[in-house]
């Protein structure tokens, strides 16, 4: 596997390469956009009870410099990150 080299990513804000994928997160205490790499990133399901039935959202998280950082994502992006998931 190559090294990680971060890189603009599209709207997405996921690149699959060569068998690696980064995510884009906004870190709020930098006010900067941070890219993470797939072996960093931990994807969560949350589910909640609304008067309409069970609403279900997709996010992933990573630490990085020090802070911890939250994206919601598509689900099928969800569906196609490797990363272990946090419950």
């Amino acid at each position: 596997m190559p090294p990680f080299q971060p890189a603009v990513l599209p709207a997405s804000s996921a690149k699959v390469k060569k068998g690696w994928i980064a995510v884009e997160f906004y870190d709020v205490r930098t006010r900067a956009k941070v890219i993470v790499p797939d072996d960093r990133v931990r994807k969560q399901k949350i589910e909640r009870v609304t008067a309409s039935g069970v609403q279900t959202r997709y996010a992933v998280t990573a630490e990085e410099g020090g802070s911890r950082l939250f994206k919601f994502v598509s689900r099928d992006l969800y569906e196609r990150l490797n990363v272990p998931e946090v419950s």
